[in-house]
């Protein structure tokens, strides 16, 4: 027997013919009754006959059309014809239909007789009358419908066992168990298997049972994504076990404040997690105040003090010395190491310290030197290559707002997580989206903020003047903080990340003293930078961030509590966004940064996740052609 190749289908997405049966029918047309008798076709009107064919009887001159013979069950001859010029098909594939069929097409009558006209023809069917017929649709491919219908027809059936096995591997289906096991994730009753699914979808008893496995055929897609997910964990292994230190008591003396309940609990899941043979995946999610820092120190303690070694990565060098610095004083025994910017590396420093804290320059100048704990401080800052370089068996990844990536990881189950939600101090933030038609009212505020002597912090998507801001109509810092100084002589001050690390320090200092009022900034003020006393943030163009910068900012605002106003500042079109509109409203819905992720999850999708892959939100494809799998497609699964 002939192999058979994959040919045109390729244009739906497909490399392989096992995956024909993941191409699934659009719809199914029950054909009642199918008429058998010639005298029973009506003439000129579409309809379904059963027939057996009987080769070709011959071929017209000019070669457009062939003329088979074929015969309606137990009746007279009838010339069979199909005109390419009319319709695309597959002649090659059509002379080897040999036996009963089902045509679909218009019975003509000439003075020399009768031919049938074919539209679509179906080999293989069972006998009967009453038939349900997948209908196979090219979509917006330059396939041939009646090509599509003919590979269908003829190579569908023999690939369907190839198809099954592939979706088994996949899944990691080794048992009948763990078939079962797929088949309650995917909520179908016990007597589906896999088999039975990917064979009702394209050969149903009745309409309603071709529906239902092609449903289940779509959870089984969306299912194998999940798996992806979980198998960028790592195995549980004797390797990743470490006897990191329980007593938090001891550990947290020099700690000049009490360690509240919630904090407790999450160092020890944490810890928990570390002495498992799971390798953990640990997700801390907390906003602004909730005391990030010192729980993932604290965990970081707990392996230092047993003999471990620590890497923390953070985003930029101001948080990365703020870090450094409340280390030092929480732990003053351990071996403590900053490394960034032009800081000296030794390759044994990994060695020879017990934490080592840096910027991406661990990345590059340090490498993958398999530390007990890796920490990921405010981990949406980073692609996931950047978060996996290290090569450790346990991880801890910390954030106010997950990446939509891992924000699914955590709500699928594949990431355990600890929630902050206990702030310090009581904060009331208050976010509303204004128009810039509303610069009038927008100056009043905050006229009325600096009298108070409230800090104002006002953002802008780009740091200096170039030719992209000038023709997108986009104000740079630079320019606006000239714009802003007219309004607050002496005021006003301005940061972006292109400044040097000692003007940075300088202006923040400024702000921190009073002397300035108003910073103007780009997004580096995002991460790690802390000015207390900002009651009022102004996000210029909001509708160029996305929903966790916006939030991430928001935190900058009443960090030693009270009431704080972020306003996102739009263009005036924006409201005939809906789509961006909506991202922009979550801010106004919740102050709560998980719940922010969470949101943001549904409206974005959450990307590619397989291991290191750094599609981080979007949709994308299982194993059906097409199908574009979404965050609501998760949610259909009992997982």
């Amino acid at each position: 027997m002939a192999k058979i190749q994959v040919g045109q289908l390729s244009k739906l997405g497909i490399s392989h013919t096992r995956q024909m049966p993941f191409i699934l029918p659009d719809d199914y047309q029950l054909i009642s009754p199918c008429l058998t008798r010639i005298n029973d076709v009506p003439v000129n009107e579409v309809t379904h006959i059963i027939a057996i064919m009987d080769g070709v009887m011959e071929w017209n001159t000019k070669k457009t059309k062939a003329i088979y013979r074929a015969e309606i069950l137990a009746d007279e001859p009838l010339k069979v014809v199909f005109d390419k010029a009319k319709h695309q098909f597959d002649m090659r594939a059509i002379k080897k239909i040999v036996g009963r069929c089902l045509i679909r097409g218009e019975l003509k009558q000439f003075t020399r007789g009768y031919e049938f006209e074919v539209h679509s023809i179906q080999d293989g069917i069972r006998w009967g009358k009453d038939m349900v017929v997948p209908v196979y649709s090219p979509g917006s491919s330059e396939l041939s419908s009646h090509y599509l219908a003919m590979r269908m027809s003829n190579d569908l059936l023999q690939q369907i066992p190839k198809a099954t096995n592939h979706i088994k591997r996949l899944l990691e289906i080794n048992s009948k168990d763990d078939e079962q096991q797929a088949i309650s994730t995917i909520n179908a009753d016990e007597a589906w298997t896999i088999n039975k699914i990917v064979k009702h979808a394209h050969y149903p008893i009745d309409i309603e049972t071709g529906n239902e496995a092609k449903t289940l055929l779509k959870r089984l897609s969306v299912y194998s994504a999940v798996i992806e997910g979980r198998k960028s964990c790592p195995k549980p292994t004797s390797d990743s076990v470490f006897d990191a230190n329980t007593d938090i008591d001891s550990l947290s003396t020099n700690i000049p404040f009490e360690i509240t309940s919630e904090q407790r609990k999450a160092v020890e899941t944490a810890i928990h997690e570390i002495r498992s043979e799971r390798p953990m995946r640990h997700i801390l999610s907390g906003d602004v105040g909730t005391g990030k820092t010192v729980v993932y120190s604290l965990i970081a303690a707990s392996v230092a003090v047993n003999g471990g070694r620590i890497m923390i990565l953070t985003p930029n060098f101001i948080l990365c010395r703020q870090v450094e610095a409340e280390i030092r004083a929480w732990f003053p025994s351990f071996k403590v190491k900053l490394i960034a910017g032009d800081s000296k590396v030794d390759k044994d420093d990994h060695l020879n310290h017990d934490i080592l804290i840096g910027t991406t320059a661990l990345i590059s100048r340090i490498g993958e030197v398999s530390p007990d704990l890796c920490i990921i401080d405010e981990q949406q800052k980073f692609a996931t290559s950047q978060r996996e370089f290290h090569g450790a068996h346990n991880v801890l990844e910390a954030t106010a707002t997950c990446i939509p990536r891992t924000q699914a990881l955590a709500e699928f189950g594949i990431y355990t997580v600890s929630r902050l939600r206990e702030c310090h101090v009581h904060k009331d933030l208050k976010t509303r989206i204004y128009k810039k038609s509303q610069r009038k009212r927008l100056l009043e505020i905050m006229h009325s903020v600096n009298e108070r002597d409230g800090k104002i912090l006002v953002i802008y998507p780009k740091a200096v003047e170039n030719e992209e801001s000038t023709s997108s109509g986009l104000m740079s810092v630079e320019k606006a903080s000239l714009m802003w100084e007219k309004y607050f002589p002496g005021k006003v001050a301005w940061l972006h990340g292109r400044v040097g690390n000692e003007q940075k320090d300088s202006v923040i200092s400024q702000m921190r003293t009073g002397e300035k009022g108003i910073l103007v900034a780009t997004s580096v003020v995002e991460v790690g930078v802390d000015i207390p006393n900002i009651r009022l943030i102004i996000i210029v163009d909001a509708d160029r961030f996305g929903a966790k910068e916006l939030h991430q900012m928001r935190g900058r605002l009443a960090r030693n509590g009270g009431i704080g106003y972020c306003i996102l500042l739009v263009n005036d079109k924006v409201h005939n966004k809906p789509k961006t509109l909506k991202r922009l409203q979550i801010l106004e819905t919740t102050c709560d940064g998980f719940e922010v992720a969470a949101l943001n999850l549904k409206m974005q999708g959450f990307g590619d996740l397989k291991h290191r892959s750094d599609t981080q939100r979007g949709s994308i494809e299982g194993f059906i052609p097409g199908l574009h799998i979404q965050y609501e497609h998760v949610a259909e699964l009992n997982l």
